[in-house]
C-alpha cells in the first residue's frame, strides 16, 4: 500500500493517493519522544475566518480571550464548525479499506494541541502508536495526514 522513502534520523515517509485522498505517513524518529500516533486531518481550510479576524482587528489588536465575548463567541462557532469539517472528513476517509486497515480499531481523541503546545496543529491523538511495515522492517508511526485530492 505504501512504499517508504528513508528520511532524517531513522525515520520513514510514505505518501499515497487512496480512493480521493493523500494519505501522508511518517514514521517515528529514533530522537522523537512520541508515544502515541497523531492524526491530522484538513478541515479548516473551508472555513472562512475574515469576519473574525476583521472583528479581532477592529480596536488596536488581539485582544486575550474574555476581554471581547461577541469575538470570542465568532471564534468559538467557527472553530467547531472546522472540528465538524474534519469529523466528516475522517468519517469519509475511513470508508477506504487501506485508511480503514491502517488506522484500525485505534481510538482517536480530538485535541487542539495534538502537534503543537501552542494550538496550532489540531489533530486526532490515537490511544496507542501504530505500525507499518518499511523495508527494514516494522516501524512505529508517528504522524498520519489525510487531505483530500479534489474538491
Amino acid at each position: 500500500m505504501f512504499e517508504f522513502t528513508k528520511g532524517h534520523n531513522g525515520a520513514w515517509y510514505a505518501k499515497a493517493e487512496i480512493g480521493e485522498f493523500m494519505v501522508t505517513v511518517h514514521t517515528k524518529a529514533w530522537d522523537e519522544k512520541a508515544t502515541r500516533t497523531r492524526l491530522y486531518v484538513s478541515g479548516e481550510q473551508d472555513v472562512d475566518f475574515s469576519a473574525a479576524y476583521e472583528a479581532d482587528y477592529a480596536d488596536h489588536g488581539p485582544k486575550p480571550r474574555g476581554e471581547r465575548p461577541e469575538v470570542d463567541k465568532l471564534y468559538d462557532q467557527l472553530n467547531r464548525q472546522v472540528v465538524r469539517n474534519k469529523k466528516a472528513l475522517l468519517a469519509e476517509a475511513k470508508q477506504q479499506e487501506p485508511i480503514a486497515e491502517l488506522l484500525g480499531e485505534a481510538k482517536m481523541t480530538f485535541s487542539r494541541k495534538a502537534g503543537c503546545s501552542c494550538g496550532c496543529s489540531a489533530g486526532y491523538i490515537l490511544d496507542r502508536m501504530l505500525a507499518v511495515q518499511t523495508a527494514q522492517g516494522q516501524k512505529p508511526v508517528s504522524s498520519i495526514w489525510i487531505e483530500p485530492t479534489k474538491k
